[in-house]
């Protein structure tokens, strides 16, 4: 399900995002791994689209994680951490617009 220009980054969305960059594979690899394009990776990761049950299933598989590590991750059991906090930064400034990167600045 496409939700095209609006992002809501669930913690479902936050979780997948982690468990890829931890396991230090890139989108363009995730995108060969799950058999989808690469913005559709980041469609995943930034709220554009809903991770269906099945869809969820491959992508653990891909990255090598069991679905009760992602529900640890989802229930708030296991805290997500700040994997790097340059890209954790670097991908906040990229969702705004001109206005808020002026007020920011």
């Amino acid at each position: 399900m496409k939700r095209s220009q609006q992002k809501k980054i669930t913690i479902q969305a936050r979780t997948i995002r982690f468990m890829r960059v931890v396991r230090g594979i890139s989108q363009r690899e995730a995108a060969r791994r799950c058999g989808l394009s690469e913005s559709a990776i980041g469609h995943y990761e930034q709220g554009r689209m809903d991770i269906s049950g099945e869809r969820l299933i491959k992508f653990l598989h891909c990255y090598g994680f069991l679905m009760e590590d992602f529900g640890h991750f989802v229930s708030g059991e296991k805290p997500i951490p700040v994997v790097s906090m340059r890209n954790e930064c670097m991908s906040l400034l990229g969702q705004m617009d001109d206005k808020k990167l002026r007020a920011v600045h």
